[in-house]
């Protein structure tokens, strides 16, 4: 089983509980992949990484994206990162692969991946779980008269881009990487999950549709119960999306690493839960993030505004880890 993620230096909470959660459930031989910028990932992460793939026996390879490579790949704008369009140069990144699975960093993985690594893709280039909260190209719309002109129109369905089982042959031979990048430089502005959306224009529904437990989509459950579409209420049906998902994504802008996350709902404590257990931070550090987040929580009550809270610094970090050793060795 092959796993690629992307990520940068801004996801080292996410990439860690993603990659310790992936290690800690998967059986059988795993080969990981983590795509990066030229400036790579946290110094503290990448340890981290690497020494979990070691313990698990798992082959890792860190690929940082080289200057130039894919430069019609690159975004044309300065509020999204780069890594946002990583997954669609791993056609080109990966040449000796034909099989991927692509995951998101912000994920708790809770089940076994091999199940969702051999589901058969039945001659698609991509398989998926629609988006909760848009499922068909109507509803992904979202009411713009110049979206309508793109193509967000009707009943096709339209996938969440967070977990993507890749056929890369196939993505080879039909350029689908590029042809995404060329619709979306040409519609900059027109998009508002702009991979996502390009992608889902270019397959324009056919993908293969894979079961939604492995993409339980965080941000969207609170509300399924007031969606309207058949595909929302047969989600609302679903207990065992709560009750067993293969896959927790915390989707949306508010991720649990950040406050006021990691007390808001189960959801948000399952992510707590197994950022605590794989050991990245310090014991301080866990209860720093606990009061970031009740002061946050008691300034929201009050009325107040809530200043920006500054992450605490690597090098706080390492000088803590290295004083517990200090301590632990007198």
């Amino acid at each position: 089983m092959h796993v690629a993620l992307t990520a940068d230096k801004r996801f080292d909470l996410g990439l860690v509980v993603t990659v310790h959660t992936l290690l800690e459930r998967t059986q059988g031989p795993l080969t990981l992949t983590v795509v990066t910028g030229e400036d790579g990932l946290k110094e503290e992460a990448q340890a981290f990484v690497e020494r979990r793939c070691r313990e698990a026996g798992a082959n890792l390879t860190i690929l940082p994206v080289p200057r130039g490579f894919g430069a019609s790949f690159q975004p044309p704008w300065e509020h999204h990162s780069p890594a946002i369009v990583y997954r669609l140069m791993l056609p080109e990144l990966l040449p000796d692969c034909d099989r991927v699975l692509y995951l998101d960093c912000d994920m708790v993985i809770a089940d076994d991946l091999r199940p969702l690594w051999e589901w058969d893709l039945r001659g698609h280039s991509v398989g998926a779980v629609r988006d909760y909260w848009f499922p068909t190209m109507e509803e992904a719309e979202v009411g713009v008269a110049a979206r309508r002109e793109l193509g967000f129109r009707g009943s096709t369905p339209y996938f969440n881009g967070g977990v993507l089982l890749m056929d890369l042959a196939t993505w080879r031979r039909e350029r689908i990487g590029q042809r995404t990048c060329d619709l979306l430089w040409a519609n900059v502005g027109m998009l508002d999950m702009p991979d996502q959306d390009a992608l889902n224009l270019v397959v324009y529904g056919e993908f293969a549709e894979l079961d939604p437990r492995w993409n339980v989509q965080i941000a969207a459950m609170r509300t399924l119960h007031s969606l309207p579409h058949p595909f929302q209420r047969k989600l609302e049906a679903m207990p065992e999306l709560r009750r067993r998902p293969g896959i927790v994504h915390y989707t949306g802008p508010h991720k649990p690493w950040n406050p006021p996350g990691g007390l808001r709902n189960l959801e948000r404590l399952r992510y707590s839960r197994a950022l605590m257990s794989c050991g990245y931070l310090t014991a301080g550090e866990h209860a720093e993030r606990i009061l970031r987040t009740c002061v946050t929580y008691a300034r929201l009550a009050a009325g107040k505004v809530v200043p920006a809270l500054r992450p605490v610094e690597p090098s706080r970090r390492r000088e803590a880890k290295v004083g517990a050793v200090e301590a632990a060795a007198q």
